[in-house]
């Protein structure tokens, strides 16, 4: 295991995560229909955190980054 997913890993665990597992970003699949999610904030982060829309970028971002 190299360090960065040791480093990870142990990060997860101070953070009180249980279960942490490496995997391909090819399994991840940005959609519109999440997007539409995000836009009706029930959770109330929209325009308010980096990691939601639309900071993060569009779905041809997200896919690009992804690839990488």
């Amino acid at each position: 295991m190299d360090t960065l997913v040791t480093s990870v890993l142990e990060f997860a665990r101070q953070l009180g995560i249980e279960t942490c597992l490496e995997f391909k970003s090819e399994l991840l699949i940005p959609e519109q229909k999440v997007r539409a999610l995000c836009s009706e904030n029930k959770c109330g982060n929209y325009r308010n955190h980096y990691m939601c829309p639309p900071y993060v970028g569009s779905l041809g971002e997200i896919k690009t980054r992804l690839k990488k």
